[in-house]
């Protein structure tokens, strides 16, 4: 898998993050740098990559929907039409991805937290 600067990657911990530079070294290999998430080996993670972090969205994350007066609903349910597109729903209710102005995963813990906020929104 090729990543590229400003694509966005998704690691098996949930993890959301926009891809600032790439570092390579000799002996260590590549890395991810994401900023104020810091650097990531991304050779060795199992990665999901997009050039919009809504795509990244998975069943289980919580979303922000401006439409709906700024509520936060679960995705509980993701469908691919025959185009190809992914269908976001929440308990039936589906959900538009230009709607979508926050994006939250679960932790560890069992906790969410904020992975993506839309700005100027």
């Amino acid at each position: 898998m090729k990543v590229k600067v400003g694509q966005w990657v998704r690691n098996s911990n949930g993890l959301i993050d926009n891809v600032k530079r790439i570092i390579v070294h000799n002996k260590l290999g590549e890395y991810l740098d994401c900023g104020d998430r810091g650097i990531f080996e991304y050779l060795n993670l199992d990665l999901k990559v997009a050039n919009d972090p809504r795509e990244l969205i998975e069943v289980g994350d919580l979303v922000k929907d401006k439409t709906k007066r700024g509520s936060v609903l679960e995705i509980n349910r993701i469908d691919i039409n025959s185009l190809g597109a992914r269908l976001l729903y929440s308990f039936g209710t589906p959900i538009l991805f230009g709607n979508i102005t926050e994006i939250w995963t679960k932790t560890s813990e069992n906790a969410f937290t904020r992975q993506w906020r839309k700005e100027n929104e």
